[in-house]
């Protein structure tokens, strides 16, 4: 099946694959900032958010704090991280981006289904200052005379609300349990090792946590929060190895999986919304043709799913080579 991206829920689609079939995890999941939530709706939020001043509903985006936001990141995220694991082959990683105030959360629920926390990446980027003149409110505060106006103002001076100019994204680098060595697991899965030769973003250094690459304009792809393909290839080429299975349950605008067909990954999506699914996948058809002129073999095809035996399902599975793997011959127990 030549599928790419399935217009379908990941809450409900998770469920329909094979268990230990994925070998990689990236995505971008709801933030539950400012309507990012369980009721997304990219049109919506589109018309919320202003190009020039990058403000929604007349607050700057991610300003309008509430604890609850993280309570129910957490809640959202846990039963699907839950699925995420049973899917994912031992040793696998799962790179989940987060906002900075609740990356915790996403911790969190990874954490308490089973993951190991292995580290946090930064997406590094150059955002706009959020941060706004008390003074302004000061002046609007019809509740104050002028004199309690100056006196407050004097008091205050130049300073801004607590909000520090946005640079990062964070990403939770989880991975699932090995078993047995990371050599044994590697030979038998093809996961949990790291490559850090010839990194997309800085090739010259070694690979660190700081991954620096600028932005996207939302508008080029009708997505609100697109990520940068340089990004998403950079965490593909160094924690998957080619041929093997990237999945992402929050496909948005299909930016993994143009990633993925660029680093020689088999790729599968799923995104709710259907219209922006069938944009993502345009997208992902027109770098493929674009590829055209290159040796390649298209690499989205099928994995198996978790359905009785007395369907006939055809499911999404990596693609093989020349090469061994998944095998159950006895390992070598080097350490």
């Amino acid at each position: 099946m030549m599928g790419m991206i399935k217009a379908v829920d990941c809450r409900h689609a998770l469920d329909d694959l094979k268990g230990e079939s994925v070998s990689l995890v990236v995505t971008d999941p709801p933030y539950f900032l400012d309507g990012m939530g369980t009721d997304w709706n990219n049109e919506k939020l589109a018309q919320r958010c202003a190009s020039t001043t990058g403000t929604v509903g007349g607050i700057p985006k991610g300003m309008k704090f509430d604890r609850q936001q993280g309570k129910d990141l957490q809640n959202f995220l846990s039963p699907i991280a839950e699925k995420l694991f049973r899917v994912l082959k031992p040793g696998a990683f799962c790179c989940l981006f987060s906002q900075a105030r609740l990356v915790h959360r996403t911790a969190v629920s990874l954490e308490d289904t089973g993951f190991e926390i292995r580290d946090m990446l930064a997406w590094q980027y150059e955002g706009q200052a959020k941060a706004q003149r008390v003074l302004y409110h000061i002046d609007r505060n019809k509740n104050l005379s002028e004199e309690e106006k100056k006196t407050w103002r004097d008091g205050v001076g130049d300073r801004k609300t607590p909000q520090v100019k946005p640079q990062i994204e964070p990403i939770v680098l989880a991975q699932k349990p090995r078993i047995g060595t990371f050599a044994e697991n590697w030979m038998r899965h093809r996961c949990g090792l790291v490559d850090f030769n010839m990194p997309v973003i800085q090739s010259d250094r070694f690979p660190g946590q700081l991954i620096p690459c600028p932005k996207v304009k939302h508008k080029i792809y009708g997505h609100i929060t697109p990520k940068p393909v340089p990004l998403l290839r950079h965490l593909i080429r160094m924690f998957s190895h080619k041929d093997a299975l990237v999945l992402d349950p929050f496909a948005g605008s299909g930016t993994t999986g143009v990633a993925a067909y660029k680093e020689s990954r088999s790729f599968l999506g799923f995104e709710i919304d259907p219209e922006m699914a069938q944009k993502a996948n345009q997208r992902i058809q027109n770098a493929k043709e674009e590829e055209d002129g290159k040796e390649r073999i298209p690499s989205i095809i099928s994995v198996p799913l978790a359905v009785p035996k007395t369907e006939n399902p055809i499911g999404i599975t990596e693609r093989t080579s020349s090469s061994s793997r998944d095998t159950e011959t006895p390992m070598n127990p080097c350490r």
